[in-house]
C-alpha cells in the first residue's frame, strides 16, 4: 500500500518551503530541457559484453492546476504541476482530492475520455486510476542547455558540451541582447557551411552532379556535420536504477536474495545517470505509445534491458553498439518485484535536492570567459584563409567576430574584403536567409546524429 498524501496539505508545505511543485531548476521541463558541494550520482558505465536492467523513473506532469482543473499562471502546459514524488504517490493524492471536488474529478474524466471514475478507495491505485493518469506519465528527464564544440586542439577528438544560457525571444527564437562569442562562432561556421551547401545544391540543379535524394541528404549531412561549433541546444539526462544481469539476461540468484531484504542505502548504490541517446529515447517512446504495454508492469518505472556489444574497443564503438530493448525477463516475475517500487518511493520523497544532485553529477563544464579564451586560441586550427567558402559575404557579415576571434587569420580575411580580392568569391548569403534555410534543414539534428550514441561520459574520463 502506497503512502497517501493530502493534496491541500502537500501544496501548503510546498509554499512554506519556497517551492511550487514545478521543476525547481527548470531541468524537468519538456520545453527546455557554480559547482556546489552536493552529492553526486555515478555515470552509467558501458563496457564490452555488459548486460543490465535499467529502471527508468517516471513522473506525473499535470498541465493545469490540480485544485481547480484549469490552467493558470502557476500551473499550465509550460509550467506543469510535477512534484518530485513517485507517480503512485501523486496519483493517490490527486485521486483523494478529486473525490471531494467534483469539478476537478470531471476535468480528469473529460481529458481521459471516460464517463465514470470510482475515487472512493484512497489507499490503492487501481487500473482505472492508472488509465486516468496515463497521459500525464512521462520519463523524468533532466534538460541542460549546452553548446557542443568539436575543435581537437581545444576539446580532444570527440568534442565537448558546455553549459550555456542564451536568452531568446520566446516567439521568434532570436537572441535577446548582445550575442555571446560562442553564438557568433556558430553563426560564422553556419554561414560557411551554408555557402558550401548552396554551391553543392547549384551543382546538383545544373546537372554537374547526378545524385539520388539519399545521396544528396548524406552529402548535406556531411557539410553541416563538419561545423566545429553548434548552436545552443538541449542535452537530456536520465536517472536509472541499474540491476546487473548475467549472460542469459537474468538476475543472478545470489543477487535476488539480497534484493528481497534490501534497504534504502543499498538502493542508492544502484543509482546511475546517463545522457539520453536516440536509441534510449526510441525505447522509452515505445512505452509511451503503448507498443510495449504488456511489459509496462510498474506505474513508477519503465523497464529496459541494456546490452553492450561483444566487440568494440573505443567508447564510440561500444556506445554505438549498445542496444536498449524490452525486458527479456520482467522484474515482475521475481520475488523482489515490489522492493524497488517501495524503496524508490521512499527515496524520492526524502531526496528533495535531486535536481541539484543531477547538476553536480553530470559535470558539464560551464561556458565562461576562460572557455572564450580557449576558443579564440584554437580557432586558427579550423579556419584557413584559403577556404573557398569563406566568401566576401561571409567576411562582411561577420567582421566583428573575425576581428575579435581570428587574430592574424582574421586580418588576412578582412584585407581580402577591403581590397575586393578577385581570388575570393562574392558568395550567396545576400540572396538567401541562411538562418532560416539551415533551420529548415534541421542542422541541429544533423550535428547530433553521429555524436548522440557516443559514450561522451566515458570520453570525458580519457581525454
Amino acid at each position: 500500500m502506497a503512502n497517501t498524501m493530502d493534496l491541500s496539505t502537500f501544496l501548503k508545505e510546498l509554499r512554506e518551503s519556497g517551492t511550487d511543485g514545478t521543476s525547481r531548476y527548470n531541468l524537468r521541463n519538456e520545453n527546455e530541457q557554480t559547482k556546489e558541494r552536493v552529492g553526486s550520482i555515478p555515470k552509467l558505465k558501458k563496457e564490452k559484453k555488459k548486460k543490465s536492467k535499467l529502471l527508468i523513473p517516471v513522473e506525473l506532469a499535470i498541465p493545469f492546476n490540480p485544485t481547480t482543473g484549469k490552467a493558470d499562471d502557476t500551473y499550465n502546459p509550460d509550467k506543469k504541476f510535477r512534484p518530485q514524488l513517485a507517480p503512485t504517490t501523486v496519483g493517490l493524492m490527486l485521486k483523494g482530492y478529486a473525490d471531494s471536488n467534483e469539478d476537478v474529478k470531471q476535468t480528469f474524466m473529460d481529458k481521459a475520455g471516460v464517463d465514470n471514475w470510482d475515487t472512493s478507495d484512497h489507499e490503492h491505485l487501481t487500473a482505472d486510476d492508472k488509465a486516468i493518469f496515463k497521459k500525464y506519465r512521462v520519463p523524468s528527464i533532466y534538460t541542460f542547455p549546452v553548446v557542443h564544440v568539436d575543435i581537437p586542439a581545444m576539446t580532444g577528438d570527440y568534442g565537448r558540451d558546455y553549459l550555456v544560457k542564451i536568452d531568446r525571444d520566446p516567439i521568434t527564437g532570436n537572441v535577446v541582447g548582445d550575442k555571446k562569442l560562442i553564438t557568433q562562432a556558430y553563426e560564422f561556421f553556419r554561414d560557411i557551411a551554408y555557402e558550401e551547401y548552396r554551391d553543392f545544391n547549384d551543382k546538383c540543379m545544373k546537372g554537374v552532379l547526378t545524385l539520388t535524394d539519399k545521396q544528396k541528404k548524406e552529402e548535406t549531412s556531411k557539410i553541416f556535420g563538419r561545423m566545429p561549433v553548434s548552436d545552443d541546444r538541449p542535452a537530456n539526462y536520465v536517472l536509472a536504477l541499474e540491476i546487473p544481469l548475467n549472460n542469459k539476461e537474468e538476475i543472478e540468484s545470489t543477487d535476488l536474495r539480497l534484493y528481497e531484504s534490501m534497504e534504502l542505502d543499498s538502493l542508492k548504490k544502484m543509482l546511475v545517470q546517463f545522457r539520453l541517446t536516440n536509441k534510449m529515447r526510441e525505447s522509452i517512446d515505445k512505452y509511451l505509445r503503448g507498443d510495449w504495454e504488456r511489459f509496462d508492469n510498474y506505474f513508477d518505472f519503465f523497464e529496459i534491458d541494456m546490452s553492450c556489444p561483444t566487440d568494440g574497443e573505443t567508447p564510440m564503438e561500444i556506445g554505438q553498439g549498445t542496444s536498449y530493448e524490452k525486458p527479456s525477463v520482467s522484474l515482475a516475475t521475481y520475488p523482489c518485484k515490489d522492493t524497488f517500487t517501495a524503496l524508490w518511493s521512499q527515496y524520492i520523497e526524502e531526496m528533495q535536492d535531486l535536481e541539484r544532485i543531477m547538476i553536480a553529477s553530470t559535470r558539464i563544464p560551464k561556458y565562461d570567459e576562460h572557455v572564450d579564451a580557449q576558443l579564440c586560441a584554437s580557432l586558427y586550427t579550423v579556419v584557413t584563409v584559403d577556404n573557398q567558402y569563406i566568401t566576401k559575404d561571409v567576411i562582411k557579415r561577420h567582421k566583428e567576430f573575425i576581428t575579435i576571434a581570428l587574430g592574424d587569420t582574421g586580418s588576412e580575411l578582412l584585407l581580402d574584403l577591403e581590397m575586393d580580392s578577385e581570388s575570393r568569391e562574392q558568395g550567396q548569403l545576400s540572396s538567401g536567409d541562411s538562418a532560416k534555410e539551415v533551420k529548415e534543414l534541421s542542422v541541429d539534428d544533423i550535428m547530433n546524429e553521429d555524436s548522440d550514441e557516443i559514450d561522451l561520459d566515458s570520453l570525458d574520463e580519457i581525454q
